[in-house]
């Protein structure tokens, strides 16, 4: 049976609509943390939640015992959904061992997420 060979064009657009790109984070790893930044400012209104709770999970589905940190540095407000999917999120990160922290938060966001879940559910670091 003969290989088959395809020219490296081809090669780039086979993968490039094999992979789905995600439209709100950029995710990246390091020394084991997986590390999701939201690309756009002001992402997480009501309209685009349902496609970045996606994203997120997507992000880390292969992942066991997923340490990931979630930056906000782009994020100004966040609707109520929102924090609503971050909390399923924190939950099954946790379920799968794993741990969620929450980065570069505003003073405006960093109350929400105090005001919400003042039994300190997330781990909010510096940055």
């Amino acid at each position: 049976m003969q290989a088959l060979c395809y020219p490296a064009r081809v090669l780039r657009r086979m993968e490039s609509t094999m992979a789905e790109p995600f439209r709100h984070i950029s995710v990246g790893e390091k020394d084991g943390i997986i590390r999701i930044d939201f690309v756009k400012r002001n992402s997480l209104d009501q309209r685009n939640i349902d496609e970045i709770a996606q994203e997120l999970s997507k992000s880390v589905e292969s992942a066991t015992n997923p340490r990931v940190e979630l930056s906000f540095a782009l994020v100004d407000r966040m609707s109520s959904a929102a924090f609503g999917e971050l909390m399923k999120f924190q939950v099954r990160i946790k379920r799968r061992g794993g741990r969620l922290r929450l980065l570069n938060l505003n003073s405006t966001l960093l109350q929400g997420f105090r005001i919400i879940w003042p039994d300190d559910r997330f781990d909010l670091g510096d940055g």
